[in-house]
C-alpha cells in the first residue's frame, strides 16, 4: 500500500510539472495590449477584448469615439498618444 501511494504521488507531481506555465498561472496573468493607431490599430478593438486588470499601451492618434465598459483597466499613452473623438 505504501508503495502504491508513492507511485501515485510521483505520477501526480510529474503531471503537474508537464503542464505549460501559462495554464498554471492563468488566473494571475496580466495582458498588455499594444495599440498603434497610426498603423491602423483601433483602441475600440483592444477595449472590447480587454479583461479586468489588463493594460493597453496606446501610440499614435486614435480618431474614434471610445467607450470603456471593463473595470480595472490601465491605459498608457506613449509618445504623445492622442484620442481624437
Amino acid at each position: 500500500m505504501r508503495y502504491a501511494k508513492g507511485i501515485l504521488t510521483m505520477l501526480f507531481l510529474g503531471a503537474v510539472l508537464l503542464i505549460p506555465p501559462r495554464f498554471q498561472l492563468s488566473t494571475n496573468q496580466q495582458i498588455v495590449q499594444e495599440v498603434d493607431c497610426d498603423a491602423g490599430d483601433t483602441l475600440t478593438e483592444a477595449l472590447e477584448a480587454a479583461e479586468p486588470g489588463d493594460t493597453i499601451r496606446v501610440t499614435g492618434t486614435c480618431t474614434e469615439t471610445v467607450t470603456i465598459t471593463t473595470d480595472g483597466l490601465t491605459l498608457v499613452g506613449e509618445g504623445g498618444a492622442t484620442i481624437d473623438g
